[in-house]
Order: structure tokens, then C-alpha cells, then sequence
């Protein structure tokens, strides 16, 4: 763990918590970088180097909002370091013949 090192940490407003912000407490300590996504308040500032806050919403339907940037991250990351990104790496076709 390094300064070098990002680290991305779902917040949900569940029993999960206060693990995950010990977690996140850990990880600042060694200096790691934070991206942080939560729902509804800031949780966990004083640890994030950024913070991604989603509107809060019923914690069933909750996965749907924090997937979103998630799937923005790694679109520009996956840009960023030159990858295919209509062609990902491991990506096996499964043909079904009926």
C-alpha cells in the first residue's frame, strides 16, 4: 500500500459501515489514495481524496445507482491505459445452439 495505489470504497448506509470506514481508515493511514461513493450525505471525508455521492434510495435498488460510476471509471481507466474497450481482454463468447 502506497501513495501509488487507488482504492475505491462503496459506502452503503447498511451494517457494513462502520467496517468499511475502518477499512478506509487503514488504507489513509498508509497513504493510499481514496475514491469514495456513497448515497445521500458525505460519509468518510476526512479519509477520501474524492468523494462520489449518489442520490439515497431504497438499499434494494441501491446496487443499480453505484454501478454507474463505477462503470464510468473503468470505461476512462481502461481508455486511459490504451485497452479495447469495445474488445475487453478475457471475454469469452458463449454460443447456445437450441
Amino acid at each position: 500500500m502506497d501513495d501509488k495505489m487507488l482504492n475505491v470504497f462503496l459506502l452503503t448506509k447498511d451494517d457494513t459501515m462502520e467496517f468499511t470506514l475502518g477499512n478506509m481508515s487503514e488504507v489513509h493511514s498508509r497513504n493510499g489514495k481514496i475514491i469514495a461513493i456513497t448515497a445521500g450525505e458525505p460519509v468518510g471525508e476526512e479519509f477520501s481524496s474524492h468523494m462520489v455521492i449518489v442520490p439515497e434510495i431504497d438499499p434494494l435498488l441501491s446496487p443499480f445507482l453505484y454501478v454507474v460510476p463505477l462503470q464510468f471509471f473503468a470505461y476512462h481507466l481502461a481508455k486511459k491505459l490504451g485497452r479495447n474497450i469495445d474488445q475487453p481482454r478475457n471475454l469469452a463468447k458463449t454460443i447456445t445452439v437450441t
